[in-house]
């Protein structure tokens, strides 16, 4: 399941960038594979008052979970700019699901949906949300003994 590889993936050294690349990556897939389910999951949401909302909103925080506390555990070392690690997290998911629910008018916009298409948004959300949320490297630390 999704919260499986993403709490795997976030538990992986590495630079945090690695780690959220791969994050990326995985949901990136996750998403294309499944959104028909994406899709029924959003209409329920948009229903005020749902009883699915409660349940929905606990797979999410279960994805979103290990994203946040790789972006806290980058805050905490300086490496990531001053954005709130929840908030970033919602706008990566976001980023990745947009293509999916808006396909009437993004299919006219980017492309129909093939795997080049996908991969494409995968690399752009990739860039958009890493240079948005960490800070570039400092040069002054790499040349230091």
């Amino acid at each position: 399941a999704i919260e499986a590889d993403v709490r795997e993936l976030a538990a992986h050294d590495g630079p945090p960038a690695e780690r959220l690349a791969a994050i990326i990556a995985a949901i990136a897939g996750r998403i294309d594979q499944n959104r028909e389910l994406l899709r029924m999951m959003i209409r329920e949401l948009a229903t005020e008052d749902s009883p699915v909302a409660v349940e929905v909103a606990g797979l999410v925080r279960m994805v979103q979970n290990p994203i946040i506390a790789l972006l806290e555990d980058a805050r905490r070392q300086g490496q990531i700019r001053d954005v709130d690690p929840r908030f970033a997290g919602i706008s990566l998911v976001g980023m990745l699901a947009f293509y999916h629910l808006a396909y009437p008018v993004t299919s006219i916009l980017v492309g129909r949906r093939d795997p080049a298409t996908i991969a494409t948004l995968r690399d752009v959300v990739t860039r958009v949300f890493l240079h948005g949320v960490l800070l570039p490297p400092d040069p002054a630390k790499e040349t230091a003994p």
